[in-house]
């Protein structure tokens, strides 16, 4: 009997050490699947390759005068998706431990602050470190949804990330980028100015780029004599003359890579085609067929960093003949020198300084 009691007693204790023993595997293997990228410098990580050189040049510098002015550091980091770092949760998640791992802010105040864009998973998050108060949260919620998001909409990521950026700097300060030490006066002006040396872009988006188009458009319908008989030559509309063009010709219309005129002597019959390529076509030449049909896809097979080059495959396809072809280039080291200019002129380092978040900050999705 009392071995019975004894098996009884014994039973809970062995349930919550089984119990215990599952949790602990359980968080170990979440631990274990977390894969989290390394900074390559602490002003801008383009994981995503979502930025341009000179937008990267731009966000650098708001940085690195916001690190100067005020002490708070501030990194920009683009991803493709959470899921290519493992089984790590949702981006919240995935930006506090990036933030925690990374160490973003100095830890005497913990104000650092972590702009986080996942293209892939159509997501972004603001993540700031614990020395915010939580009235900074609805601060970041407006910069995300007033504007990154309405330029991400439009796939214009350099822009949205660009122009949130400061206003993300204006909310945590009170200033945008180069105005820490002007005066209410002097920041008036600035504006006015701004809006003044706008007018003449917009007028020339008005009038001059208008104007050229209709002209370009007029000279090519301009009345034209037969070369052979020298008389009057009739330009065919769009739904005869794809009968004189041929087949690749026809494709290249569709493709808007090229605009085909066609012009038909009505006396002797003789025939002028002639070939106006489009400007923003991204179409290419096919070294097979000739015709500008060749389609490129681009494929990041490894990012370029600091210290190593990267890899990119570029695959072509021609929509005309069916020639296929693939190739591998380098892409180029990421430039250094204004980082190693930073540190000597700004007081800049390599690391960040220790900081730490505890989930704070705004998310959005579009």
């Amino acid at each position: 009997m009392k071995r019975v009691l004894l098996f009884l007693l014994i039973i809970p204790f062995l349930g919550n050490l089984s119990a215990q023993k599952s949790t602990s595997d359980s968080l170990e293997s979440k631990q274990l699947d977390k894969r989290l990228p390394t900074y390559s410098n602490i002003y801008v990580n383009d994981f995503g390759q979502l930025l341009d050189v000179q937008t990267t040049a731009s966000l650098t510098d708001y940085i690195k005068e916001l690190k100067t002015e005020t002490g708070i550091e501030l990194t920009v980091a683009t991803i493709n998706r959470v899921s290519d770092y493992g089984s790590i949760g949702d981006l919240d998640y995935f930006a506090t431990q990036l933030f925690n791992q990374w160490r973003i802010g100095k830890a005497s105040t913990n104000k650092g602050v972590l702009v986080l864009v996942s293209k892939g998973d159509r997501k972004m998050r603001i993540e700031l470190g614990s020395g915010f108060s939580g009235a900074m949260d609805a601060k970041m919620k407006r910069a995300i949804d007033k504007t990154f998001i309405p330029y991400f909409k439009r796939n214009d990521y350099p822009t949205g990330i660009n122009q949130g950026t400061r206003d993300v700097i204006k909310a945590l300060t009170g200033s945008y980028p180069g105005e820490f030490h002007l005066t209410g006066a002097q920041r008036f002006f600035k504006k006015v100015g701004a809006f003044f040396s706008v007018i003449p872009k917009f007028l020339y988006l008005i009038f001059v780029v208008p104007f050229g188009f209709l002209f370009k458009r007029l000279w090519r319908r301009r009345p034209r004599n037969c070369s052979e008989c020298s008389n009057d030559m009739e330009l065919l509309p769009e739904d005869r003359d794809d009968a004189h063009l041929e087949g690749g010709q026809i494709l290249e219309e569709y493709l808007k890579s090229v605009d085909y005129d066609v012009w038909l002597c009505t006396y002797c019959d003789h025939l002028e085609i002639n070939r106006y390529q489009k400007w923003f076509s991204r179409k290419s030449n096919c070294e097979a067929c000739g015709y500008r049909t060749l389609i490129t896809k681009s494929t990041i097979i490894s990012s370029a960093t600091e210290y190593s080059t990267g890899t990119k495959r570029l695959d072509y396809n021609c929509k005309n003949c069916g020639h296929t072809d693939s190739e591998l280039r380098t892409i180029p080291m990421v430039s250094s020198s204004s980082d190693s200019s930073s540190y000597s002129s700004g007081g800049g380092s390599s690391s960040f300084g220790g900081g730490s978040s505890s989930g704070g900050g705004a998310s959005g999705s579009w």
